[in-house]
């Protein structure tokens, strides 16, 4: 699975969305105003976020090299 930037996941009931910014900073923010987590990973472009087969999230920037990883 890939979020590639500027694309985000809203959950079911629209409460919460998960946001690949366009300057690859990550979001979970609830009722679009609240920030309850960011990743603090801004500052470039071009970036997607993969889901591993071993369950792991990478964030990948333009040239698709991880500077962001879950362990």
């Amino acid at each position: 699975s890939i979020l590639y930037a500027g694309e985000k996941l809203v959950s079911g009931n629209g409460h919460y969305e998960f946001t690949l910014e366009q300057d690859c900073n990550m979001v979970l923010s609830a009722m679009k105003w609240k920030v309850l987590w960011s990743s603090n990973t801004g500052g470039k472009s071009g970036c997607k976020l993969t889901l591993q087969m071993d369950g792991h999230l990478v964030l990948l920037d333009s040239l698709d090299e991880g500077f962001w990883f879950t362990n």
